[in-house]
């Protein structure tokens, strides 16, 4: 298939699940699987997911104060999750206080939440959603995996045609990570997050940045195993029946302030689907880990000379090597915010 042809079925799919003003927003639904246990179906080694959760580092707080070394400017990151609830999306006044205090706000890559990029960004990168050589699901899964697939991909309106051979994980963070009552709140023009925050950064003029290009972003989705990338779908494909409770859950934890019961609640279910176990290390090594290192060299460039605001997925800044103790490390006075 030509890349021409390749990049206008990615528009179709974008223009699909991100049209703006397409409809009345939908209201997501979905039991807290964590906060719910006894109502659901959802098998949960509780015992283990604590267990897990215990010494997690920096993963009680979403946002954080940080004041470089030897007097220089204060700064703060913020944790997000890229949905668009209005519990999440209304910013209190400690987050408004530092994006008003902010010289420059910075984000993962702006390109994925600002819809005026979005055009050209696929013009750049859309030869890197697809397979190699021409790769596709029909080759990738069997039967029954691929009518799964067909299934996920029909509750949220979009034929598998159009989608067939981009890569697993650009599939799975794209699309399927969603339930379709959030793709729909999408297409209807609701912002996530990271898109609020970056427009309340237009609205006060602020200089924005990316801590990452979209060739890092979409190398690292790329870079993940395709053995990986195979089993994480399927074990995606079985969850997404309960996509919906899976995000209230998600949403429980963050608005709780347990990043740190969130990453064990989801290893643990990852864990259980997936058929090899280690695959998910291999994805956090990639996703997680690696990117860190990348991102937090340019967000320490700007702390250190601005008084910055960062906005990340709150996945990024949890643990031993997330954005939080690189800060701790590099000398700088951190405190949570909340």
């Amino acid at each position: 298939m030509s890349h021409v042809r390749r990049l206008l079925i990615a528009a179709l799919v974008l223009a699909a699940v991100g049209n703006a003003g397409a409809a009345e927003p939908p209201v997501c639904g979905g039991r807290d699987l964590w906060q719910d246990a006894a109502a659901a179906d959802v098998t949960v080694d509780r015992a283990k997911v604590e267990r897990m959760a215990e010494g997690v580092a920096n993963a009680r707080a979403v946002f954080w104060r940080l004041e470089a070394p030897n007097g220089g400017p204060v700064s703060h990151i913020l944790g997000t999750v890229h949905l668009t609830d209005p519990r999440i999306t209304t910013l209190d006044a400690k987050v408004i206080a530092g994006l008003d205090d902010a010289q420059v706000v910075a984000f993962e890559n702006r390109a994925g939440i600002d819809r005026d990029q979005m055009s050209k960004t696929l013009a750049k990168v859309g030869p890197a959603l697809f397979m190699a050589d021409g790769g596709n699901y029909g080759q990738l899964l069997d039967a029954d995996g691929l009518d799964r697939l067909r299934a996920a991909l029909d509750r949220r309106s979009l034929p598998l045609f159009l989608v067939y051979g981009w890569k697993p994980e650009i599939l799975i963070f794209s699309v399927l990570a969603y339930p379709p009552c959030e793709l729909a709140r999408h297409n209807a023009g609701e912002l996530i997050l990271d898109a609020k925050i970056l427009a309340e950064a237009k609205q006060r003029r602020r200089e924005t940045a990316d801590l990452e290009t979209m060739d890092e972003q979409f190398a690292a989705l790329s870079d993940v195993p395709m053995p990986a990338q195979v089993d994480q779908l399927l074990a995606t494909l079985t969850m997404d029946a309960r996509a919906e409770d899976y995000q209230a859950t998600a949403l429980g934890f963050y608005l709780s302030r347990r990043l740190d019961l969130m990453w064990a609640f989801y290893n643990t279910i990852a864990a259980s689907l997936a058929h090899d176990p280690g695959h998910i290390d291999q994805i956090w090594a990639t996703m997680l880990d690696r990117r860190n290192q990348s991102m937090f060299a340019n967000a320490l460039r700007l702390a250190t000379a601005k008084r910055s605001f960062i906005a990340v997925g709150a996945a990024h800044l949890i643990g031993d090597k997330g954005l939080v103790q690189r800060f701790k490390d590099a000398g700088f006075k951190v405190e949570a915010e909340e």
